[in-house]
C-alpha cells in the first residue's frame, strides 16, 4: 500500500448523492432492504477519477488492474459490517456513506470480494455508532490509504509486508490490514512482489539507478519507497 491523493469529487456524486440518500432513508423507514443505486457510486466518471488517482492500481495490494476493470470499494462497508467477535454480518452498514467521495476507493476484485468484503474492525467496538450516523469516535484498524500514509504502520523486509514495531509491539493497524487483505498470504501476489524486488536488487547490484521504481506509476510503490528511500 502507498499514500493515495484523490482529486476533486466527481460531479455525479455532488448532484445525485442527495437523492440517493433520500431513497435509502425511505427504505429504512419502511423496513425493507436498502436499494443502493450503483449507477451513482459506480458511474464511469467516478471510476475514471479513481483510476487516475490510483495510477491504475489497486488501493490495497498495488497490483495493476490490467484486465481487471476494478471494483468501487466502500472503505466503510455500506450494507453491513462483520462482527469481529461472532463473524456475523451486522446490518445496516454505513449506508449514508454509500455515495460519499471520501469513502470510495478502487480495488482489484480479489481484494474487494475475497478479502476486504464487509470487514471493518475498530480498535474499540463500543465506539461504533451507526444508529446515529456518527463516525467521529471511530478508530479503524484498517488503513485507508487515501486518508493517511500506510508507511506509518506497514514496512517491508524485501517483498514481505510487516507491521511496524512501536516500543517493541507490532502496530495493530498494520497487523490487521496485512491480515485482512492477506498481503502475505496470496501466493501470486507475493510471487509478483518477489520478482519485482529481485529485478530491482539485480539492477542495483550492477550500478543501475532504480529511483524510478519509487514513482507512483509503478506497481508496489509502497514496497520500493519504503526500502529504496531508506537505503
Amino acid at each position: 500500500m502507498r499514500r493515495i491523493h484523490k482529486g476533486d469529487c466527481p460531479n455525479i456524486l455532488a448532484t445525485q448523492a442527495a437523492a440517493g440518500l433520500v431513497q435509502l432513508e425511505n427504505d429504512l423507514a419502511q423496513g425493507i432492504d436498502l436499494n443502493f443505486n450503483s449507477n451513482i457510486y459506480n458511474h464511469a466518471d467516478v471510476k475514471r477519477s479513481l483510476k487516475t488517482s490510483h495510477r491504475q492500481k489497486c488501493a490495497y495490494c498495488e497490483r495493476y488492474l490490467n484486465g481487471d476493470f476494478g471494483d468501487i470499494e466502500h472503505f466503510r462497508p455500506k450494507g453491513g459490517h462483520v462482527d469481529a467477535t461472532t463473524g456475523e454480518l451486522r446490518e445496516p452498514g454505513y449506508w449514508w456513506l454509500a455515495y460519499d467521495w471520501n469513502n470510495l476507493l478502487l480495488s482489484c476484485s480479489e481484494c474487494n470480494r475475497s478479502h476486504k468484503r464487509n470487514k471493518f474492525p475498530l480498535l474499540d467496538e463500543n465506539q461504533r455508532n451507526i444508529a446515529n450516523k456518527d463516525i467521529s469516535q471511530e478508530e479503524p484498524l484498517l488503513i485507508n490509504p487515501a486518508e493517511e500514509d500506510p508507511a506509518n504502520h506497514i514496512e517491508f523486509n524485501r517483498w514481505v509486508a510487516l507491521p511496524k514495531e512501536i516500543d517493541g509491539t507490532e502496530d495493530p493497524r498494520g497487523m490487521t490490514t496485512i491480515d485482512i487483505l492477506s498481503l502475505n498470504g496470496r501466493r501470486d501476489l507475493v510471487e509478483k512482489r518477489r520478482r519485482r524486488w529481485e529485478e530491482v536488487a539485480e539492477a542495483r547490484m550492477h550500478g543501475i539507478d532504480v529511483s524510478s521504481w519509487t514513482d507512483d506509476s509503478r506497481e508496489f510503490t509502497g514496497m520500493f519507497q519504503n526500502q529504496i528511500n531508506n537505503n
